[in-house]
């Protein structure tokens, strides 16, 4: 397939699975992030009851030092606008010596709570494993992050 640096996310919709729309380009990274040689790895949405905009888990890797942490990001509808909610580096605490953090989203009521998956290891170094689960809980409304 080639490299098709720097990695940006991008939509695709199906209502059978089998037809899929165009690629459809949604968040790239900023000039900022590039001259940060950051790179949008992957994003989990989800929705909080009551709320008709879209949130996601931006998985950002950091090309230089092979770090990967997570952002917090919104949208009205869900496409456009992608907003990265108050520029904060990282949503989720990270633990000293991780440096990989991953994490799909769990919404029970209006709380969030993310499974996290988290290594000591290196992004792509050779011994690059995971054995560090958490669960956290995002206790605010996070309806502040859109400001």
């Amino acid at each position: 397939l080639g490299n098709v640096f720097p990695r940006d996310i991008s939509l695709i919709k199906s209502k059978n699975l089998i037809n899929w729309t165009a690629k459809k380009l949604i968040l790239t990274p900023d000039s900022d992030d590039k001259s940060k040689s950051l790179e949008f790895y992957v994003m989990c949405v989800f929705h909080i009851p009551g709320d008709n905009g879209t949130y996601g888990l931006l998985t950002i890797l950091n090309t230089i030092t092979n770090d990967v942490y997570i952002q917090l990001v919104y949208s009205a509808d869900g496409e456009t606008n992608w907003l990265r909610c108050k520029n904060i580096k990282t949503f989720l605490p990270i633990p000293n010596g991780i440096h990989q953090q991953y994490s799909v989203p769990v919404v029970y009521n209006d709380t969030l709570r993310c499974i996290t998956s988290m290594s000591k290891t290196i992004h792509g170094s050779p011994n690059d494993r995971f054995g560090i689960y958490n669960f956290q809980i995002a206790t605010k409304d996070l309806l502040i992050w859109k400001q």
